[in-house]
This record gives C-alpha cells, sequence and structure tokens, in this order.
C-alpha cells in the first residue's frame, strides 16, 4: 500500500513535471515568436522604399548620410506603427520630422528655452510674470459649449518656423494678431522676425534669445515697451538670428496695453472664450512630434518646452479638446493644429500643464502710425552694429530701455 502509495506520488510528481515543461515550452515558444514578430515587424525593402518614397517629398538629406538617416527613420517608423496598433484617441503618421532624432529635433524646433542670469534654463514663465484675477471672478459667466476663433476670422495662416526655436514668437504674435482683430476688426499678419531680431537686447541678463529661444510673456513686454510691432510685410521673416535693422517711420504698429496669466484650466477656458491664448507647455519628443490627428492625450514629459496657441475648444466623441495653433507648418498635424484633452481630471494645470503659462495680450489703445525720424543715438547704434560691434548693442539697449529698436 505504502509502495503503491509512493509510485502514485511520483507519477503525480511525473504529470506535474512534464505540464511544467510544455508550459514553460509554450511561454518560451510565444516569446520567441513574438520576438520574431517584431524584427519582422517590416521588411528592411519595405521600409526602405517607404524612405525613398519620403525622400522624393522630403529631398534635403544628404546622400553621405543617407544610411544613417534611414537608420532613424526606422526606428521612427516603428514608433509610429506600435502607436497606431494600439488603443488611442489620436494618430501619428510620418512628417518632415522622421530622419530626426529627438535630440536632434529638439535642438532644431523645441525654442522656449532662455538664459537667466547667464546661466541656462528651461522655464515656463519668466521672473516678471503678471498674474491675472482669481479664477472665481474669470469664470462668474456662462461658457459657450464650443469656440473657434478661426470660424471668427481672428486666426491667421498656419506658419512654419522651420530649424529656428522661434515658437515662442509665433505664439505671441498669434494671440496679439487675435485680440486686434477682435478689438480693432482688422486681421493682420504681425512680424516674429522683429521679435527674434529686437527683443533680445536684455539677452545675457533675463531676456529672449531668437533662435536660441524665448518666452512669450517677455516677447509682449517688448511690444509694450517698444511702443508696438509692425506687420510681417515690413519685417518679414527668416527663420535665423540677425541684427536689428528696424525702421518704423511711416508703418502701422499693433499696439497692446498689458498681459496677464491664468492659474488654471477653467480660467483658461473662460479667457478663451473671449481671445486666443499664448501658451508654454512640457512635452515629451515622439508622439507631438508625430501627431497626424485625433485629440491628444500624452504622454507628457519634462525635457522639452514649446510654445503655441490655443485658438478655441470643443467636444467631440465626449473627450473635451482644446483648438491648438502650431508653427511647424500646415502639413503637420490637423493642417497645423493639434487637438489637445481638455479638463482632465485630477490636475489644476491640464494636460501637458496646458494652463500653467498661458498668457493672454490686453489691449485697449488704437494702432499708430510712427513719423518721427531717427534719433541721434539710432544712428549711432546702428554704425557700430554695422562695424560689427554688437557688445555696444546691449549697453545701448540698457540705457534706453530697450527702445533702441524702434529706428523712429
Amino acid at each position: 500500500m505504502e509502495m503503491e502509495c509512493y509510485t502514485h506520488s511520483l507519477g503525480v510528481a511525473a504529470v506535474v513535471l512534464y505540464l511544467s515543461f510544455c508550459i514553460l515550452s509554450t511561454t518560451i515558444l510565444a516569446t520567441t515568436e513574438l520576438e520574431d514578430e517584431n524584427v519582422n515587424w517590416r521588411s528592411n525593402e519595405e521600409a526602405m522604399n517607404l524612405y525613398e518614397s519620403w525622400r522624393k517629398e522630403h529631398a534635403y538629406t544628404l546622400l553621405e548620410e543617407k544610411e544613417n538617416r534611414f537608420e532613424i527613420f526606422k526606428d521612427n517608423l516603428r514608433f509610429i506603427d506600435e502607436h497606431n496598433a494600439g488603443n488611442h484617441t489620436y494618430k501619428l503618421g510620418l512628417n518632415k520630422f522622421a530622419d530626426l532624432s529627438c535630440d536632434e529635433f529638439g535642438s532644431m524646433y523645441l525654442g522656449t528655452y532662455v538664459k537667466r542670469n547667464g546661466s541656462e534654463h528651461l522655464t515656463l514663465r519668466s521672473s516678471s510674470y503678471k498674474s491675472a484675477s482669481s479664477s472665481k471672478e474669470i469664470t462668474a459667466e456662462k461658457l459657450p459649449s464650443s469656440v473657434d476663433w478661426r470660424e471668427r476670422g481672428a486666426v491667421t495662416s498656419v506658419k512654419d518656423q522651420r530649424t529656428c526655436g522661434a515658437c515662442w514668437a509665433f505664439a505671441a504674435t498669434a494671440a496679439v494678431e487675435g485680440i486686434n482683430k477682435i478689438v480693432t476688426g482688422n486681421l493682420s499678419e504681425l512680424s516674429a522676425q522683429v521679435l527674434l531680431d529686437c527683443d533680445n537686447y536684455d539677452y545675457y541678463f533675463n531676456g529672449n534669445a531668437g533662435c536660441n529661444g524665448g518666452l512669450p510673456d517677455l516677447a509682449f513686454e517688448y511690444i509694450i515697451s517698444s511702443g508696438g510691432i509692425v506687420h510681417e510685410d515690413d519685417y518679414p521673416y527668416h527663420a535665423r538670428n540677425r541684427y536689428c535693422f528696424l525702421d518704423k517711420r511711416n508703418k502701422e504698429v499693433v499696439t497692446i496695453d498689458d498681459y496677464r496669466s491664468i492659474d488654471d484650466e477653467k480660467a483658461l477656458q473662460a479667457v478663451v472664450a473671449k481671445q486666443p491664448v499664448a501658451l508654454s507647455i512640457y512635452i515629451k519628443r515622439g508622439a507631438l512630434t508625430f501627431y497626424k490627428s485625433g485629440i491628444f492625450t500624452g504622454p507628457c514629459g519634462s525635457d522639452s518646452i514649446h510654445s503655441m496657441t490655443i485658438v478655441g475648444y470643443g467636444v467631440d466623441n465626449g473627450i473635451k479638446y482644446w483648438i491648438v495653433k502650431n508653427s511647424w507648418g500646415a502639413d503637420w498635424g490637423e493642417d497645423g493644429y493639434i487637438r489637445m484633452e481638455r479638463n482632465v481630471a485630477d490636475t489644476k494645470y491640464g494636460l501637458c500643464g496646458i494652463a500653467k503659462a498661458a498668457i493672454y495680450p490686453i489691449k485697449k489703445s488704437p494702432n499708430r502710425i510712427y513719423t518721427s525720424s531717427t534719433t541721434r543715438l539710432d544712428k549711432i547704434h546702428m554704425f557700430l552694429i554695422i562695424l560689427g560691434i554688437p557688445q555696444y548693442y546691449f549697453l545701448v539697449g540698457k540705457i534706453t530701455g530697450g527702445r533702441i529698436q524702434d529706428f523712429t
């Protein structure tokens, strides 16, 4: 009996061991098949055909870099495919950034990056940031369920900052263009380049840095202190840093009187119901880079900051969203725009901190036309700039409070 019992126990043990071996073998086989599937995600030939097709549309890659760029392209393509295979509210797609690494993309296209007392920092707002009135005061009135300032004619065409970190300048000008249309009835495209060239006299202390980065609130301060901002036609965009050669004589400038910040998402909705708003958000490179359509729900990050402009809000299939104008060209996203999830649960500032550094310009004064002549100090400054003495530029900027940019 005992022997039978022992023999039975041994049999059970053998069965258990056999079943365990089968389960382990099945797991290993499934894992191997999954790894093979990942390895064979797309054939190299298929990926190369896609790359060649992409290069025909975006033919700027040097031939000697082709092999390296192809490897980066494949990594990005895999990232896009894996995302689109999942259950998400937005889709990714190949675009002009498809052969750039994350670091390359960040250095070329993300420009909310400024210097503070000689050292570089990522920041969402300047030290002189102006706070708005309380959220309760802002949100006291009943708000419409949806707003789109594009439909109301308060939004200009989507711009392309190209390989210049000028997102902060385009975010600021878009917000000013919006309030100018609302107050005066005129929609004017304003110069982002003048902000790159002329709003940097205090760069080494507390200011913007052209293509190297900046903040929309500092751009508003420049527009106020310099008496207004010129039109795009009078100072066109060049996507690079240049000296400030601005002659405003006999030219109309658009003015603003002040600006305010917003401290939460509810207050942000109330302001967007009245005008477009500039914002700076923390982003995670990748998902935003290749955004194609739908409502973006993240992921967000903390390694990069990007500035854009909110031009409305709405609801789609029960998901509330912001309508955000970007400056990466009309061939990115939804014709240059992105819809970002709104009223995210358990957050004060919203998705990616969208309300943490949202600011809006205030306009009461009419626009004006400069008629005065160039001052003697301006002529001296321009002469020294031509001689290549930029240090004098910063000194004069300190002396004149930054108004040397006017040349009026």
